[in-house]
Formats: structure tokens, sequence, C-alpha cells
């Protein structure tokens, strides 16, 4: 029966553990080894398991719940507690399969098979939120909902602009389009140069240029904030 032995700690782990069980180690990069006697790996079945778990109870105590739990039906990898996604590449073939499969659709058993990192696909972006002196941009996504202001998103930026609320607008991704509602006690906030409704949803056109604490009639103001509203260019890929 094969096991993982930390390197770290010396403590023994299933074969499939992606992180010690003892100390958080990263297993990734340890090879197999024989396990000691009375250790059950918690893995399905191996050909070279030989213990009874149900009658050995001795041995069901140094079982090591370690590894990834299976996402739901159709994902292709387990989650660590730490969020990390894993799943099993095929030796034979090569294809990622879900890390709770025992085997490849070739055949190939992957109980021994590494865990492989997969990375996490970040959602596309829709729609931008950029300032007028190009030092914070706010990038959306879809079903995606942000709060602006001095202690929310932009607030490294935003923080130097005291007309700028606190939490001063709500930005709302709903079907692709995007949505502004002014939320802030104090100054307003415009929408080409025009002073849009407290609480009330206003739809954004690209080109719109949105001013967060500004007053009517009046040039810019260093002590506001201005963002113009964008659609992502093809270079723009995926960045937040």
């Amino acid at each position: 029966m094969k096991c993982k032995i930390c390197p770290v700690c010396g403590k023994v782990n299933k074969v499939s553990a992606i992180l010690c069980e003892g100390c958080s180690e990263d297993l990734m990069q340890v090879i197999p080894s024989q396990a000691p006697e009375g250790f059950v790996n918690a893995d399905p079945a191996t050909p070279d398991s030989g213990v009874n778990r149900e009658e050995d109870s001795t041995a069901q105590n140094c079982q090591v719940p370690n590894g990834p739990e299976p996402d739901d039906a159709g994902n292709k990898a387990g989650r660590t507690a730490s969020g990390m996604r894993f799943g099993r590449k095929c030796p034979a073939c090569g294809k990622i399969s879900p890390y709770s499969e025992a085997k490849c659709s070739c055949g190939t058993l992957l109980l021994t098979a590494p865990p492989v990192k997969l990375e996490e696909k970040k959602p596309a972006v829709i729609a931008i939120l950029q300032s007028e002196d190009g030092k914070c941009r706010v990038s959306l996504t879809q079903n995606d909902e942000r709060i602006l202001g001095r202690k929310a998103d932009g607030g490294e930026y935003l923080c130097e602009k005291p007309f700028v609320s606190a939490n001063h607008l709500k930005v709302t991704v709903k079907d692709g389009e995007v949505y502004i509602t002014h939320i802030g006690r104090t100054n307003p906030t415009l929408v080409n140069g025009r002073m849009i409704e407290p609480e009330k949803p206003f739809h954004l056109s690209e080109g719109d240029v949105i001013a967060l604490g500004a007053r009517e009639g009046q040039s810019m103001q260093s002590e506001a904030a201005y963002f113009s509203f964008m659609k992502p260019k093809p270079d723009d890929g995926n960045m937040a």
C-alpha cells in the first residue's frame, strides 16, 4: 500500500494528499512510498491494499482525511479548504478527469495518478470604469456589484477626493447592462454633467462620464472624481 510521508514533520498521509494533515506542507512533489503497517489509505481500495477497514478498528484510526473534496457534478476537480482546485491527469492519455474518479475514460486506473492543480478561469470583463487621470480602473464582470467610495472599492484612489462619500456609488451589472445608483449622503453624482436621482438606478451607455461629488455647472474639481464608462478592447483581456 502506498502513502505520502511528509518531509517536514514525518506525518503519514494518504497517497492522494495535496497538503500534509500535520503541518500543511505541500505534498504535490512527494513521491509515494510503501505505507507503514497499520496505515489505511482513505482512497478507494488499491490493488496492493489488503486491510479490511470495517474489521480493523486500529487501522481505521490511522485514516487521514486529507486532499480536496469533490466539487458538484460536472466540475473537473476537487477543491481544498484553501480553494485550490485539482483534477487527476491520466498517465496514459493525458486527459484531466474529476478528482474523485477512479478510472479514466480510456480505462486507465487513476488511483495513484498524482493530482494536478487547475488554473481558475477569470470571468470575462464586460465593462470598465476608468478615472479621467488614468490612475484608477474598475473592471466589471457579468452579475457584478460594486460599491465605489473612499472606504469601498477604489478607496486607495478615492480617499484623496474629499467630495466623494465613504460609500458613494453602487455599480450593478445585469444581463450585460451596467447601472449606477447614487447612495452617498452629501455630494451628488453627475452623468455627463447632469445630476442623477439618489437611490434610483441609472443605465450607463458607452462614453458616459460619471462625476462623483461634483456639482452641476462647474468645471472639473480636483476634490471630485471623474470616470469614463467604456467597453473593453480585445487586448484588455480579463484585467481586474
